[in-house]
């Protein structure tokens, strides 16, 4: 007990050290201070900037380097460790990143000049990278107990404390009080006015918002993210996760050309890393172009993903597909939906699922919409996913829905949709949430006040989605409900009215008959 007293107050005395210089480029202002060589300090705080933008590939290089330059130095290590580690996107290559924290705990060992506070930092990849068949909830929260006991006994340490409320999120599973986030933004807003050129604590303070409940508190990190980092591809684009939460398409629109441009632009990524980038923008631009009114523009994002050419060789997180899917599903194009043909393992295979096997479900093909169903309940009953919240339930059930309906089931299809509403939330981007689907089907059906309430729901959640405003004053005209209708059809034509969507000429017509 006292030996590890001892210890924490050698690494709190060190974080009040006098700092080294912050490294300031187009990729943001670090001060990540190591015993490392003087020569490699300005090279290791641009390898953090890298890695706080989630830069894995160039920052993984970049520590690479650092290794080569100076062969004892242990963070090199640690930091080629932690780009094994994608706490937000659910991934982990744990051979590789344990590995790397041998590694830096060999070099941290021989070398007296490591300091406690690193070793400490090393200690927390040690708890990551632990067993072989760890869960996920049981590994990250591990990971972020030990970051905890750092930054406690490190207050004056900005990166333990950046790095820990990271680690908070990464470890938040499905908590609809959002514990872990609170106490990730409580961390980090007093440091981003302290330090308003680093790229971690704007960033992880997008993440920590990223929820229905607390974006707006993450407007002002959102629009400082891209400007801090120009250089990244995920740093122009993460402000829109707060844009779309907001409904403000605009700045969807312009914040996910900027990524692609820097994506094209930035030869240092890989090809899988740049690709991945390029398309994700492309995922949420065509999705906010949708929003905007304007089908052709987005029509034309669908169709640019589909005509990339194929990277030889290698397996891509994004693809195509998803761009694709997430398209057919917001503009409604069933037919498109059900022509597509499946993707293999990767973050866009439930996205594409859902496409087809409602496509095909509203364009009469009930066996593969059935097939696909069936599929579903297989992933889930052999895989479970990080976090503990597990979309593919929620489009199951939608999915099932389709065919109840189809079916002339309505009674089953209702039942089945609200279940599906309680099994979220999906955030809009990913595919239309489960309330305005709702709205749908109990419009469909001609219940327009149970739709009003749920096209509301669907807006409460993500303002100024356009199916579910039009789907609103469509709802309210069946009521007989004029005023709230006419609300509904302006509160489009504002947000959407220089654009070519069909629905928007009916809402001109609809205004200038109630006049």
């Amino acid at each position: 007990m006292k030996a590890a007293i001892v210890l924490f107050a050698t690494i709190a005395l060190a974080a009040q050290a006098q700092p080294t210089p912050s490294t300031t480029s187009n990729f943001g202002a670090v001060n990540f201070r190591t015993s490392c060589a003087a020569a490699v300090q300005k090279d290791f705080n641009h390898a953090v900037a890298l890695l706080h933008s989630f830069e894995y590939d160039e920052a993984r290089d970049a520590f690479t380097t650092i290794a080569k330059q100076d062969p004892k130095c242990a963070m090199a290590q640690w930091g080629i460790a932690m780009t094994y580690f994608h706490g937000l996107w659910g991934e982990i290559d744990v051979p590789q990143g344990r590995a790397a924290t041998e590694e830096a705990q060999h070099l941290a060992a021989a070398d007296p000049q490591t300091t406690p506070r690193e070793k400490a930092f090393i200690a927390a990849l040690v708890a990551l990278y632990d067993g072989d068949k760890v869960d996920w909830p049981t590994r990250t929260k591990a990971f972020s107990s030990k970051m905890e006991q750092v930054h406690a006994h490190s207050p004056h340490d900005d990166e333990a404390a950046i790095f820990y409320a990271l680690s908070l999120d990464e470890s938040a599973g499905n908590d609809p009080e959002h514990h872990n986030e609170h106490a990730c933004v409580a961390i980090l807003k007093p440091l981003f006015h302290e330090h308003p050129n680093h790229p971690g604590i704007a960033h992880y303070l997008i993440h920590c918002n990223d929820n229905d409940a607390m974006a707006r508190d993450g407007l002002a990190a959102a629009e400082a993210y891209a400007k801090i980092a120009p250089s990244s591809s995920h740093a122009e684009h993460m402000p829109s996760h707060i844009f779309v939460r907001l409904g403000m398409w605009k700045q969807t629109i312009d914040s996910n050309i900027g990524a692609m441009k820097a994506a094209e632009n930035d030869q240092a990524e890989s090809e899988c890393e740049r690709r991945d980038n390029e398309l994700h923008a492309m995922h949420f631009l065509q999705f906010a172009y949708l929003q905007a009114g304007r089908m052709q523009d987005a029509k034309q994002i669908a169709d640019r993903a589909q005509a990339l050419p194929p990277i030889q060789g290698h397996d891509c997180r994004a693809s195509a597909a998803g761009v694709v899917a997430s398209y057919a599903l917001d503009a409604r194009d069933w037919q498109m939906a059900s022509a597509m043909k499946e993707v293999g393992e990767g973050p866009d295979r439930l996205l594409t699922a859902a496409a087809i096997a409602l496509g095909s479900a509203h364009t009469g093909d009930l066996a593969r919409a059935e097939e696909l169903e069936s599929k579903l309940q297989d992933w889930i009953s052999k895989r479970s996913l990080p976090g503990g919240h597990d979309l593919r339930e929620v489009v199951r059930l939608e999915i099932a829905s389709a065919i109840a309906e189809q079916r002339h089931d309505e009674t089953k299809a209702r039942e089945l949709m609200q279940s599906a509403v309680k099994a979220g939330p999906i955030a809009a981007w990913i595919m239309p949430p489960p309330e305005q689907l709702e709205g749908d089907l109990l419009l469909e059906q001609h219940h327009p006040e149970e739709a009003l309430a749920a096209y509301r729901a669907a807006l409460k959640a993500t303002p100024n989605l356009f199916n579910a405003v039009a789907g609103a004053a469509q709802a309210a005209e069946m009521m007989g409900d004029a005023p709230t209708s006419a609300r509904y059809y302006r509160q489009l034509l504002e947000v959407a009215g220089q654009g070519d969507r069909p629905e928007l000429e009916q809402a001109r017509k609809r205004l200038v008959a109630a006049k």
